[in-house]
């Protein structure tokens, strides 16, 4: 799990600093704290909806073994496989 979490804590953030310094960039000096909020609000609701994606297919692979903590990381293995092997 730790190396998936640092593929994506790497992938996050050489997308979120280029993203957020692109929006104040374009936008007019007033309205720079708008164009940053809508980017933290948008990387927020990005992130939520990924960890949720991530949590069902996780459940999926572990929800029949809720009392068995080794098969239940498992199902986590399994939602990380794909981005530690890209």
């Amino acid at each position: 799990m730790l190396p998936a979490s640092l593929v994506a804590a790497a992938g996050m953030t050489l997308a979120f600093i280029p993203s957020l310094g692109a929006a104040i960039s374009a936008a007019r000096p007033e309205e720079g704290g708008l164009a940053s909020g809508i980017v933290n609000v948008s990387y927020q609701v990005g992130s939520a909806v990924g960890l949720a994606v991530m949590t069902a297919i996780a459940a999926v692979f572990g929800a029949d073994q809720l009392g068995d903590l080794a098969e239940l990381t498992n199902g986590f293995s399994e939602v990380a496989q794909p981005v530690v092997t890209s």
